[in-house]
């Protein structure tokens, strides 16, 4: 009985896949939305902050930083490039979360790594699980992705 319970709520719930993954990417966008318009806005005060923190090319890196944030911002709503993205902005977080906030342990009440740590988690997935069917990277190239899963 209780395997097939496990059964049926598994391929009922997996119709939703492609809605999770969207939903994944408009929450990562609006999270590093803010960030990223912010950083722009401002440079100057984020190249010094950098240079606080001793990261290395601080100019440089804070022109990337803000950079891959954007460009991550636009093209996780729009679902395209979504893994490359992905772990362009993992390296973003995991460089924030040693930079930033691991001398404040992990609780996110302290400014820890905590909430940096979710996005992490959240980037991963996408990372290994791409955009889903509702992203334009899988409309635009349907045909190819099915092919290659029939091989």
């Amino acid at each position: 009985m209780f395997r097939k319970i496990y059964e049926y709520s598994a391929m009922f719930f997996k119709k939703f896949d492609d809605i999770s993954l969207l939903f994944l990417r408009v929450i990562l966008s609006y999270g590093f939305f803010d960030s990223a318009i912010m950083k722009w806005n401002n440079m100057n005060a984020v190249i010094e902050w950098f240079t606080s923190l001793e990261i290395p090319a601080p100019a440089f890196n804070a022109y990337l930083v803000s950079s891959v944030e954007l460009i991550g911002v636009v093209t996780l709503v729009l679902g395209i490039m979504v893994r490359q993205v992905a772990l362009g902005l993992m390296a973003v977080v995991t460089l924030m979360i040693f930079s930033v906030h691991i001398q404040n342990g992990f609780s996110a009440l302290n400014h820890g790594f905590e909430i940096p740590l979710y996005y992490l988690a959240m980037l991963f997935i996408l990372l290994t699980q791409g955009g889903g069917k509702l992203s334009l990277e899988y409309s635009l190239f349907k045909k190819q992705i099915t092919d290659k899963e029939k091989k």
